[in-house]
């Protein structure tokens, strides 16, 4: 996928990432790095180190392999350095191999209230308001004030205010945010805004045990399953799975691959971690947790 991104930007690369995918079937990672990295920025022959954002690290099953093999680059950095966002200080979270690797950390603070108060400027606007009813600048200042800067509440905002949650019109769904008295700075804000989602969207006991059956399944996932499979792994039939995927689609901040529509994909394939946090500590959900991991690994292609 980087090899992908420098070949796009740099087209003057494209030629040694061809020679990477003669050179590099069934060899290391290191080698991979090598070969479809630092070779192809070497050969642009740039005055200034290439930099390289990876977002959201810690989201990646396979990230702390990856992190190891970065040590192979250590003395490359007049070449190509990295930029990583992780929710962990990789130094303190004892990553396996992290010793060996060049790290500066530096602690991100929140977005400041002037970004996040033009952010709700300007996607309130594509709300699909009933009545006349709309945000006031006064909800505006209460929203920049509840998202403790953080962008993700604030985009889960947005997308709840935006979908159709039964006979709720958006201006009652905002008055209850902005009722609020937790913000995302305390222990739960994040958690009631998902938790107030999830009840509009899942009223009955009977739904909510689905959602609860469904996100267990679904989380436990490692790679995507046809529907077939995955109401064998869950038990789950795939009409009322369809339901499920169709209403928690407000909750996603992602999208799944062009043309894998009817795959079911794995939770954190399609949902911020923090989404995922929240959903792991819904009742009955080790239960359903247990039985999804034993039963994935007895699916068979």
């Amino acid at each position: 996928m980087i090899a992908h991104e420098i070949g796009s930007i740099h087209p003057r690369a494209i030629p040694k990432i061809v020679e990477a995918m003669d050179q590099c079937h069934a060899t290391s990672l290191e080698n991979h790095l090598q070969k479809y990295i630092l070779e192809p920025l070497q050969s642009l022959d740039h005055p200034q180190p290439f930099i390289i954002i990876i977002d959201a690290m810690d989201e990646w099953r396979d990230h702390p392999t990856f992190i190891k093999a970065l040590a192979h680059l250590n003395s490359q950095s007049r070449i190509v350095k990295f930029i990583i966002t992780d929710r962990l200080n990789p130094c303190a979270s004892h990553l396996p191999g992290i010793e060996r690797v060049f790290v500066y950390t530096y602690a991100l603070g929140p977005i400041s209230k002037e970004v996040i108060k033009a952010y709700f400027h300007k996607h309130l606007e594509t709300v699909p308001w009933v009545d006349g009813r709309r945000a006031t600048p006064v909800d505006v200042e209460k929203l920049t004030e509840l998202s403790g800067g953080l962008p993700v509440w604030a985009s889960t905002v947005i997308a709840v205010l935006s979908h159709r949650f039964g006979e709720s019109p958006p201006h009652e769904i905002l008055e209850e945010i902005v009722g609020s008295k937790r913000h995302v700075g305390s222990d739960d804000g994040l958690g009631e805004l998902y938790g107030n989602a999830l009840s509009r969207l899942f009223h009955s006991p009977e739904e909510q045990r689905q959602l609860r059956r469904y996100l267990g399944a679904s989380i436990a996932l490692q790679e995507p399953l046809p529907p077939s499979d995955f109401e064998m792994l869950s038990g789950i039939r795939s009409y009322l799975t369809y339901r499920v995927r169709f209403a928690l689609s407000a909750l996603q901040t992602r999208s799944p691959p062009p043309g894998s529509d009817d795959m079911i994909y794995p939770a954190s394939a399609l949902f911020h971690l923090s989404f995922i946090d929240v959903s792991s500590k819904l009742s009955s959900f080790r239960r359903c947790h247990r039985l999804a991991i034993y039963a994935a690994t007895n699916v068979t292609p």
